[in-house]
């Protein structure tokens, strides 16, 4: 067993006294003027001794590197652009042309929906702009929701009132 440790003991010192020899570095002059470095000497090459066995550098914390902050989230703004609050419209076939604005950025994966008078007027669609016929005359509200690509409504226009005038129905006799 004494033996045995021994030998464990020898191994390990020859390894140390084997790691503790540097190798050795040659430098020369190429054809071109540029040092050259190897560890394989040759014709007229010089020998380089080393002040340290081994180069340390400091381990650099590169864990800012991993951060990952989430993507901020965008208000979005919606706003009836036309026809404009409290306007009044004369149109004998009670045709009405809405658009609406989106802010900052209409993305395609979004869908936008036109409400009068608080019903759904329009199909959810990918255009803010609309077109209603045979409104009744009167005043009227419109509203424009802007829903995600999941679905989820994520804003909402101002009412905006407008007033549509028709030629009357009733006639004299």
């Amino acid at each position: 067993m004494d033996l045995r440790w021994f030998l464990v003991l020898l191994l390990c010192a020859s390894s140390a006294a084997l790691a503790a020899t540097s190798k050795k570095i040659y430098r020369w002059k190429d054809e071109n003027g540029n040092w050259v470095f190897s560890d394989v000497p040759r014709k007229g090459a010089e020998e380089i001794r080393l002040q340290h066995n081994s180069l340390n550098m400091p381990q650099e914390d590169i864990s800012v590197l991993d951060v990952v902050e989430p993507p901020k989230a965008i208000n979005y703004s919606v706003a009836i652009t036309s026809p404009t609050n409290e306007q009044t419209i004369r149109e004998n076939t009670g045709s009405l042309y809405v658009t609406g604005r989106i802010e900052p950025r209409f993305m395609p994966n979004m869908q936008v929906q036109l409400f009068l008078n608080g019903q759904a007027a329009s199909e959810k669609q990918n255009s803010a702009a609309f077109a209603l016929r045979d409104i009744p005359r009167g005043e009227h509200s419109l509203q424009i929701k802007l829903y995600d690509e999941t679905g989820k409504m994520i804003a909402v226009s101002k009412p905006s009132v407008f007033f549509l005038h028709r030629a009357t129905s009733i006639k004299k006799s």
